[in-house]
């Protein structure tokens, strides 16, 4: 009989997946442009350690210094580093690129750089939550198979007829697109070739939930001669009891109830993997035997167990005795272990420093329940952490890293965190500790009035490490730095060490001025997006700016617009040459270049505030990016080098009612407007200072008396 049926829907018997909390596409990720931050965001991970970092990346950089992995630069992504004069932020799409908002980066994205050990890929489970990973049965379609067929290839007693027919079926079971054909294998006259029919029946039932049935044959090949057929079978009763455990255990969104578990069947599973290790201590899977022991003790709630275990594989697993690589780990370990760990009974290095910088969170940011941060700083004392000492023997440049943290971001004592420091770069630390150490002494040099020491320390640090996330760290410390310096210009000074874009960008959209636009607008020696976004930038300040004068002369001077593909910014230059007479607008109007004109020589014409106003509406530019800039805290938060207010309409409206020499039809048009600047969600959407209901009021009534033969009295029903 021909049995045909679905992998996918063995997953039945399990537990439908859930996706990880952290990390989703369908959602934006909003970027903190700042190094000092002592708060969680998932969007804010950094290349070195950092309270601030998710903790899975804080225990990744720690495998990365073990010398177990390493980073990587994936061969389709091209350069990473989006130097001024090469790549053009318009191409730094998130299809081309692992990081487009470097050196910020989701935890999703980190992995998609990060190059753990053998065995295998580093394509892991963890998109699948905790109801995936080791224990799962589909975990080995592809190696068992493969592990077949290579014992299958070296066993001689086998006819070459039957081992061909026992190949096809097992090759059959894996199927194509998800598709298994299991096709029993009869009349077979070798006893060899019987017994791996057997075992190829038994892993058809294991893989479509038939437990009983796969028990009993791998029970019967515990007795076979063959080494491979014996352990492997042996290996395969341990994983039988395991998903007998947890076939209920699981709710629809991956979340574990322990009180479903079959604990005699777990309680099996743990004395199978073990009996398999005493037996085959070097086996052929005994890296996956001790995987699955560490499922075990997660099912078990035996966190002091599953501690043990990951402090022996972060520490001592050569790459042959692990079924995953490091990357899975520390992804298992984040997931399962650390949230259930009592950070006093933690004896191993890597998972207490992980625990520790997410102790140091002191402020509280959206993904973070607001108590949770100051109540883990309190827990963690200064005292508590220089009692870890011991722990970290062997690793004290990582000890003294974590005092320097604490001091820092905890006590508020940059001048004592400075002492924990080396003074320079250490070849003999492991190299993101290293650099770790010396972005917090730059950030401490910075915070006790050092900022001269600081900008040298920024500029040494771009060019030291290898990989391009940290250097853009660096970037950002220096870009900031001049910035507090007003020295704005040495950003984009030729030679430059801050060459990347997006820092660029926010440094030419929120701060530089008229001068230093007009020039990176000419530039010859940076990219095309560049010169554009300087030209844009220069253009619309000037009208919102009120630097009407120089609008026409900037317009005529400016380079050709060279359009770029897959233009992300809002760089739409038509708005410089807006006609003025709209379809959408009833209010006729000159083109912005006329009332830039009239402005210049009259910045108080009725008419020409209100054209300003309906190029502004009609463009929907009332919350335009560039009319507003970042928390002083973060890049481009520093004051721009614009002098004047930021254009409004509602401002614009107010001065003509206000204007004793505006026309009645100008003044019925500044009422009329003024009052829809609230509709409907009684919000003001025009900007300005906001104003009372009753003086919406006071518009409404009368423009309705005052103005009661204007078209703009008749169409306006109500004010809000």
């Amino acid at each position: 009989m021909t049995k045909k049926y679905l992998l996918l829907s063995a997953i039945i018997a399990l537990p439908v997946f859930a996706q990880p909390a952290f990390a989703s596409g369908d959602y934006d990720c909003t970027t903190s442009w700042q190094l000092e931050q002592s708060g969680y965001s998932r969007c804010n991970n950094a290349a070195f350690l950092t309270p601030s970092n998710d903790t899975i990346i804080n225990m990744q950089l720690l495998v990365i210094d073990s010398n177990k992995a390493e980073f990587f630069m994936p061969e389709s992504s091209g350069s990473l580093e989006s130097s001024g004069s090469k790549v053009p932020p318009e191409e730094n799409t998130s299809s081309q690129r692992p990081y487009p908002n470097m050196p910020f980066f989701e935890v999703r994205e980190f992995s998609a750089r990060y190059r753990g050990d053998a065995p295998g890929t580093d394509q892991t489970e963890y998109d699948n939550g905790l109801a995936s990973g080791e224990g799962s049965r589909l975990v080995s379609t592809q190696s068992g198979a493969s592990d077949f067929i290579s014992a299958l290839g070296k066993t001689v007693d086998i006819p070459a007829g039957e081992r061909e027919l026992l190949t096809k079926a097992r090759t059959a079971l894996n199927g194509e697109d998800g598709i298994s054909v299991y096709e029993p294998v009869t009349g077979l006259k070798s006893k060899i070739a019987a017994q791996f029919a057997t075992y190829l029946g038994g892993a058809h039932e294991f893989y479509d939930g038939s437990f009983d049935a796969a028990r009993t044959a791998f029970t019967a090949l515990t007795q076979s001669k063959h080494p491979w057929l014996k352990e492997a079978s042996y290996y395969m009763l341990g994983r039988v009891a395991l998903n007998v455990a947890q076939v209920n255990s699981f709710g629809e969104y991956g979340n574990l109830d322990r009180e479903q578990l079959d604990k005699a069947a777990l309680e099996t599973a743990d004395t199978a993997f073990k009996s398999y290790l005493a037996m085959y201590k070097n086996g052929q899977y005994a890296g996956s035997a001790r995987g699955l022991l560490r499922r075990v003790y997660w099912l078990q709630g035996e966190n002091e167990k599953l501690g043990s275990e990951m402090a022996w594989q972060f520490a001592n697993a050569d790459p042959k005795t692990r079924s995953n690589s490091l990357l899975a780990l520390a992804y298992e370990a984040d997931q399962k272990l650390l949230p259930e760990l009592d950070r006093d009974k933690v004896r191993e290095p890597f998972l207490l420093a992980t625990l520790d910088l997410e102790a140091m969170r002191v402020t509280t940011l959206p993904e973070e329940p607001e108590a949770f941060a100051s109540q883990m700083a309190k827990a963690l004392t200064y005292a508590k952490l220089q009692a870890q000492k011991d722990v970290f023997k062997g690793q004290n440049d990582l000890f003294e890293y974590l005092l320097a943290s604490h001091l820092f971001y905890v006590g508020n004592d940059p001048k004592s965190a400075l002492t924990h420091l080396p003074n320079t770069l250490s070849a003999k630390s492991p190299a993101t500790l290293a650099f770790s150490q010396q972005i917090l002494r730059a950030l401490a040099l910075e915070a006790t009035g050092k900022p001269a020491e600081a900008r040298a320390l920024w500029k040494q640090l771009i060019l030291w490490p290898k990989e391009p996330l940290q250097s853009s760290a660096a970037q950002l410390g220096l870009a900031i730095n001049y910035e507090k310096a007003k020295q704005l210009s040495a950003v984009f000074d030729a030679g430059s060490p801050v060459t990347n874009s997006n820092i660029r960008h926010i440094l030419l959209r929120n701060v530089a001025g008229p001068v230093l636009l007009a020039m990176q607008a000419k530039a010859k020696n940076v990219s095309e997006a560049e010169r554009r976004d300087a030209q844009y930038t220069l253009l619309y300040k000037d009208l919102i700016y009120g630097r009407y004068g120089a609008f026409a002369g900037d317009l005529a001077s400016a380079p050709p617009v060279q359009p770029l593909p897959n233009d992300s910014y809002d760089r739409d230059f038509a708005i410089f040459k807006w006609a003025g007479n709209t379809a959408a607008s009833s209010y006729p109007c000159p083109s912005i270049r006329d009332i830039a004109k009239t402005l210049a020589a009259a910045p108080s014409q009725a008419n020409a505030l209100l054209c300003m106003g309906e190029f502004t509406r009609l463009n929907d530019l009332d919350y335009h990016d560039l009319n507003a800039q970042p928390p002083t805290s973060e890049l481009g938060g520093g004051p721009s080098e614009f002098i004047g207010q930021v254009f409004s309409r509602g401002e614009a409206y107010k001065r003509v009612i206000a204007n004793p020499k505006a026309s009645r039809n100008e003044a019925a048009y500044a009422l009329y407007r003024a009052v829809n600047c609230y509709a409907p969600s009684a919000s003001n959407t025009c900007g300005g200072k906001d104003v009372p209901i009753s003086q919406r009021k006071k518009w409404f009534e009368t423009l309705k008396t005052k103005y009661k033969e204007s078209n703009w009295a008749s169409s306006l029903t109500y004010y809000w």
